[in-house]
Parts: structure tokens; sequence; C-alpha cells
């Protein structure tokens, strides 16, 4: 800061003893135009502070001592935003005296080359004459009071500070202590603010996404919990994990020039079901009494983290012999043998630690087809006449047997498709009434086509009957069916009736026909 010395702190801000002819110039303008400021500080009444100001700290000092008088002259004076009432000259001149007490003003040049404007809009002085203050305000339509003395202009302390929205300067010339003030009003800006965030599962971080313009002061308000932030940087990018439900979340913004914004979001925290991720049957395929693989695979939400975890999966089998199975934890398999042929549909069920259920899984599809080869067994009894000869009284006699029989087989039946069956056996037949006649005992093998109904059969094919009998050995047609007596299809009754192919001219002598228990593993 440049301060005069001597002879040039005298004489700072008036005319240069050199310079006699553009102060003589001026004052003889300043007759035509009394906006014209042409000396200051050369003539001690005329001082508005007659000490006059040497350093910085006389512009406080000024400002102190002269309150009154100072608050006086602002009621009256030109300023931009003008002062209504006392309060407000007094309100003016706290900010002007605070502005001043906390940094040293500044010493400036007015007017010259890159000073400021040698323009400015009143000035107040001491009238030299009466001693009194007065101010010199632009007069005939002027807008400003114009420096006309020393071309090279003249230095002043600069204070400038902000009050009721304006941007205020006070400017005091050095040693004469008479001042002016400037002010432009402030475009205040309001600053902005946008929040968003999200809902998410229990245990997961809360996402925070703020975005600020102008903002100088931050308030983050979680749930009516307030909390100062330093700057934009400081904001989170996440909540942390919140309790269950919904949640307010805002920010307030202000800035600097004390305009607030509020933006405000909502974020729910909600239980997340688990996964069930998979349920599996291998292979998809199979005939009945095999078995397969049922697997099935869980996973919690990743929001868990390591706090919750799968407790069981439930595995249903839907068909015609469906069942249900469980694993504990998050995968599991079991070997499941089908008791039944049909489809059958397996789905699955996953349940956490929290007791939550997920949704059931992609079915998984099981066909369990027929068997190849079914062994079965089975007893009869019933009736048979047959043609037979024999001598009485050296004649040789030809004559239909009527008898009771009874007799058992055994065999296997072999799948003809999803409908049938190709049934091979072998028998033993007892006649109840053989006695002289012949053997009681014979041996009888089958072999029929069987077409299965829902819950039988009927049939037909050839039977080489009596094989262990010449007089009574045939091979004959067929004829068979049943009916299951349980719902598996374990039991059956069975009925079969045989016709000689080489008696069919006199049927009502020859024919076989029995019925009884069948049994084979369960089929259905």
């Amino acid at each position: 800061m440049k301060l005069l010395h001597g002879a040039v702190v005298a004489t700072a801000l008036a005319l240069a003893a050199g310079d006699a002819q553009a102060a003589a110039s001026c004052q003889a303008l300043q007759k035509k135009d009394p906006n014209l400021v042409c000396r200051l500080g050369a003539y001690a009444p005329a001082r508005f502070y007659r000490p006059g100001l040497k350093k910085p700290a006389d512009v406080v000092m000024m400002l102190q001592k002269e309150k009154a008088r100072v608050i006086a002259l602002l009621q009256t004076a030109p300023l931009p935003r003008p002062v209504t009432s006392a309060a407000d000259a007094e309100a003016l001149y706290g900010a002007m005296l605070a502005a001043a007490e906390a940094q040293p003003a500044a010493l400036i040049r007015i007017g010259g080359p890159g000073g400021h404007s040698a323009e400015f809009p009143f000035m107040a002085l001491r009238d030299w004459k009466t001693g009194k203050d007065r101010l010199k305000v632009p007069q005939g339509g002027a807008t400003a009071i114009k420096w006309g003395g020393d071309p090279k202009g003249f230095e002043a302390f600069e204070v400038p500070f902000k009050w009721d929205g304006w941007d205020w300067k006070l400017y005091v010339p050095f040693a004469c202590g008479n001042f002016w003030l400037e002010a432009e009003k402030v475009e205040l800006v309001k600053p902005t603010v946008s929040v968003s965030s999200g809902d998410v599962c229990f245990g997961q971080p809360v996402p925070l996404s703020v975005q600020t313009t102008g903002a100088e002061k931050i308030e983050l308000t979680v749930d009516g919990q307030t909390k100062a932030m330093a700057s934009t940087d400081s904001i989170p990018t996440t909540l942390g994990t919140l309790g269950l439900g919904d949640h307010t979340v805002s920010v307030k913004v202000t800035s600097k020039d004390g305009l607030s914004e509020t933006a405000s979001a909502r974020a729910v925290v909600k239980t997340c079901a688990p996964t069930c991720d998979a349920v599996t049957v291998t292979p998809d395929r199979i005939r009945l009494r095999n078995t397969v693989d049922v697997a099935a695979r869980a996973s919690v939400n990743p929001a868990y983290g390591g706090s919750q975890s799968i407790r069981q999966i439930v595995v249903t089998v839907n068909g015609p012999a469906g069942t249900q199975m469980s694993f504990d934890g998050a995968t599991g398999s079991k070997t499941w043998k089908p008791e039944a042929i049909g489809d059958y549909t397996i789905t699955a069920v996953a349940t956490d630690s929290l007791g939550q259920q997920s949704a059931a899984c992609t079915t998984a599809n099981l066909r369990v087809d027929r068997p190849a080869v079914v062994p079965f067994g089975a007893a009869f009894v019933g009736k048979e006449r047959l043609e037979q000869e024999y001598e009485d009284a050296g004649r040789l006699l030809a004559t239909g047997v009527c008898s009771a029989i009874f007799g058992a087989k055994g065999g296997a039946l072999f799948a003809l498709g999803e409908t049938g069956d190709f049934e091979l056996a072998a028998g033993v037949k007892v006649n109840l009434e053989e006695g002289d006649r012949g053997e009681a005992t014979s041996i009888f093998v089958d072999a029929a086509a069987q077409r299965l109904l829902g819950r039988g059969f009927i049939g037909g094919g050839l039977s080489a009957w009596d094989l262990t009998e010449s007089d009574t050995r045939s091979i004959g047609a067929l004829i068979q069916g049943g009916i299951d007596l349980d719902p598996k299809g374990k039991f059956q009754f069975t009925v079969e009736g045989r016709l000689p192919f080489n008696k069919l001219d006199d049927v009502e002598n020859n024919y076989q026909f029995w019925g009884g228990i069948r049994i084979r593993p369960a089929q259905r």
C-alpha cells in the first residue's frame, strides 16, 4: 500500500503545484458545471473528517468517532438501495464498520490511467462556510459527480462489504475524510439439488446419489436425523444398512447468499425371498422299477451376505404315485424309485433361515414307462371237456370227458409299446377225473398278445395243451382276460379259455376254461 509523505501528504488529493493551469481550467469549467470536483483535502474546513486519513486504521476510527454524522448523511444520500429509516441507516452503517474492522482498507486510485472511474454518485463533506455536514449530489439532471482536477486522479481507501443482497463499496479519499458509497444489486442464484435412492433388500446398503450446484452448505437428513456435510465431496454414496420399511432421505443445500433448496427421495428396505435355482431329475425317462436322481439347488439373495442361509429345500413330485422329499441346506440330491407308470412333474421350494420362501423352481418332467419284461405267476381252477378214446369190451370208443381241473403257470410279459403285452408262459394242469384213463397231470405252454385296458387286459393267442397226454395233446386257440384287484395292479383276477384247432367241428365236446389269480410286480 502506498502512503504519501511530507508535502505530498498535505496535498495528495489537491492539484499539484505544477498543474495550476489544469486547476484554473477546472475551476472555470466548474462555474458552468456544478457537478465537477476540482480539489480535495487542501482546505481543512471542507473535510468531513478533519484529522484526515493517512492509514487504513484511520477509516475505522473515522466511522467509530463520527457514527452519528455518518448515519445522518446515509438517510439522505442518493443510494441505489434507498435507506428509508434510521434503523435501515444504522444497519448499513454496521455492515460498513464491520467490514472495515475485519480487513484493512485497500488504497486505490480514483481516475487516471487504470484507476477507478472518475465519476461517483455523491460525496459527503463539510460545508467550509457553515461548518455543517452536507452532500454534494448531481445537479441539473446529471447522474454522477465527476472529478475534474489533477488528470492523474487521486487516492482513496476502499472498503467492500455486503448488505441486504447488495455488493457495497465505501470510498474515503486519502487525507480529506470525505466519503461516498457505490452499490450493485447482487443477482442471487438459487442453488439446485437432486436426490435419488432405491429399493433394496434387507441387509443391503441403501444407495444415495446427490447432484448439486451452487451449494456452500449441505445438510443430509435420514428419517429425521440431520448431519452437516463439509462439501459435496463428503456426501456418501450409500446410507449403509437401514431397517425394514420406508425411509425418507432429504438433502438441503444453501448458497453463499443464504438461499436454500431441498430435495427428497424415498428408499424402501424389503425382505427379499431366497431363490430356488434349479430342480432336476436324471434321467428324465425310465421304465418302472428303475430309479432316478432328484436334485435341487437354491441360494439366498446376495444382499444378505453371510447373515442368511438356505435352511431347507422341499421337492414335490406330482404324478400317478407322487411323493415329497426335503433337503437340508442349499443343495441336495436323492435317489427315488417311482411306483407307477405315467408322467410326473417335479417342483421345489426353498426356505431361508428367516422363514422366507422362494417361488417354485422351473418344473422338471419325468416319464415312467412300462417295464420291458414282467415275470408273473398264476393259479387256476376250472373245467375241461375233451374227446378221448378208450376200449370197452374190446371195442375202441370216443367220447367227450368232462373233468374238474386246477393248475398253475408262470412266465413273462414282454412289453408291446405303451398298451400291449406279449405273454409267454408254461404251466401244469391237474385233472381230478382222469383215473385209469390216463395221467392226471400234464404240461402246457401258452403264447398270447394282450391289450391293456384301464384296469385290466384282454387278449388271445395259442396254447399247446396236454403236451404229456398223447390222446388229448393239441394246439388250440387261447382267449384270456383279466381285471385288477388292487390299485397298483399287482393282483389280477384272470380267466382263460381254450379250443383245440383239430376239434373245432365239435366244440361242444372239446373246450377248456378256468379262472384264477395272477400275481405280478405292480405296474400302476
